[in-house]
């Protein structure tokens, strides 16, 4: 399920990855752990919010030619099971704007921002089991990420056209 909705959604040209959570607080930082893992093979299109803030990002992919499709990755309640994940575009998203948010700035604002520039954006969100302060991330969870992970990193190595690889 997961590989079809990365397959349908995102085709891996001209795409950055976002990580977006807080590692202190168990599922939260299961976007950060994808990122950190895209990174090792993917330098030059995964990124994290624990780099720089979200909206320098933003900022610097807009000007960007070359990108066409902002993906972020974030813990999101999406009244699902633990470790369930949904893909939402920058249509779906508007119908969640109370929920989803990067900590500092709406989403719905960034993705606003990013449609505007003529640009894709994304929200790969994981259902969190537990938020627990300095908690450990669950075994859902755990088991997204590395799915995750896996199913993205394959998409990527088989791009032929990926300028950034």
């Amino acid at each position: 399920m997961v590989a079809d909705l990365i397959g349908s959604h995102l085709p891996p040209n001209y795409t950055v990855f976002v990580g977006l959570g807080n590692i202190d607080r168990a599922d939260d930082g299961a976007g950060l752990l994808i990122s950190r893992a895209l990174k090792k093979d993917f330098p030059h299109i995964a990124f994290s919010e624990e780099e720089k803030s979200v909206e320098s990002f933003v900022f610097d992919f807009i000007e960007n030619p070359d990108i066409k499709k902002i993906v972020f990755i974030d813990a999101a309640d999406l009244g699902a099971d633990p470790g369930d994940v949904e893909v939402y575009s920058y249509t779906d998203i508007k119908k969640f704007v109370p929920s989803f948010s990067t900590h500092k700035v709406p989403i719905a604002f960034i993705f606003e921002w990013i449609k505007k520039s003529g640009k894709e954006p994304y929200l790969i969100g994981i259902q969190p089991k537990t938020l627990e302060f300095m908690g450990q991330i669950s075994e859902s969870c755990k088991k997204t990420v590395s799915l995750l992970t896996e199913v993205i990193s394959l998409r990527l190595k088989n791009s032929i056209n990926n300028e950034y690889l």
